[in-house]
């Protein structure tokens, strides 16, 4: 039987070096054979001394010990898998949870947004007599025209609309299609308000806006001179220095001044633009009411963007 030092470390306690004394009755090759079937990167095989004996931990102890850490740190990262498995349903059922109330708040906004800006169109309960009539059908294309044709002239087609409904109004009994009708027409009539409103607004914004350009070249092209001797050429460039940069500042006013008119008439258009698509969603409910009422099967494409959703509920 020989002693021997091996050095080598066991990949599953730790990546160091450790020395072990072994005793075996075969060579270091051997020895290294034996060693690495138990697990070890064996680095160095040498014969011991005898300081060896008393400096180095017999082999079968330092085993146990490494393989007893082994199993440990194997534990504690089967438990740290399982907790991280239990955080990370936690989190997902956390995650689920907030998106699923998301989700409802969503459906309960959409809900709320439909009620306020349709719930007047909903209240009216059409006559059971309607079906195939084509005075209705009529109007109704017409509406559908005015949202969906660019080019044609909205302006008349709202008065040819205008006049169908007072000619319907006028010789039939149906008061409930005709406060129907009252109401797309009044829609109609609101869009082509706001496309005014918004038309007188661009137009004064543009004569607003080239008094400003005139006001700016004018300051902008005036000159300054200064002149003298002694003090009063110091004095004379002060002055002209100074009423130089009067009109800088008058002309970084007069920008700024321009700059928010044009931040205001931004928002203005944005507003307008969305009480437009809240009109046309109106018009087209009250469209598909009407035509359903008639008998007719046409498909209307509606739905409610999400920004008008929000302006509804923000206005309403």
């Amino acid at each position: 039987m020989f002693a021997y030092v091996v050095t080598g470390s066991y990949p599953e306690y730790a990546d160091k070096d450790l020395g072990m004394l072994v005793y075996h009755a075969g060579s270091k090759k051997d020895v290294a054979g034996q060693i690495a079937r138990d697990g070890w990167k064996v680095k160095r095989v040498r014969s011991a001394t005898m300081s060896d004996i008393q400096d180095f931990t017999r082999y079968e102890e330092v085993l146990k010990f490494v393989r007893s850490e082994a199993d440990r740190k194997r534990a504690i990262d089967a438990e740290n898998r399982r907790r991280a498995e239990i955080d990370a349903k936690l989190r997902e059922e956390q995650w689920r949870r907030e998106e699923d109330g998301r989700r409802k708040a969503a459906e309960e906004a959409h809900d709320r947004a439909i009620s306020v800006a349709v719930g007047d169109l909903f209240s009216v309960q059409l006559e059971p007599g309607l079906k195939g009539n084509a005075k209705i059908a009529a109007i109704c294309s017409k509406a559908l025209l005015f949202f969906d044709q660019a080019s044609v002239n909205k302006k008349d087609l709202f008065t040819a609309i205008s006049i169908d409904f007072a000619d319907f109004e006028s010789q039939s009994s149906y008061p409930l299609a005709s406060k129907l009708l009252s109401i797309l027409v009044n829609e109609l009539n609101e869009f082509l308000r706001v496309d005014e409103g918004m038309a007188a607004l661009k137009q004064r914004f543009s004569a607003e806006a080239a008094s400003v350009e005139d006001k700016i070249n004018s300051i902008a092209s005036r000159t300054h001179v200064f002149g003298g001797s002694g003090d009063g050429l110091l004095f004379s460039w002060l002055a002209a220095n100074s009423a130089a940069n009067q009109d800088g500042k008058a002309i970084e006013s007069l920008e700024k001044g321009h700059l928010r008119q044009i931040e205001q008439v931004q928002r203005a258009a944005d507003e307008a633009g969305l009480r437009q698509q809240l009109t046309e969603f109106r018009a087209k409910v009250a469209i598909s009411m009407l035509l359903a009422a008639c008998g007719k099967s046409r498909f209307i494409e509606i739905n409610m963007p999400l920004v008008v959703e929000e302006y509804v509920l923000r206005m309403g």
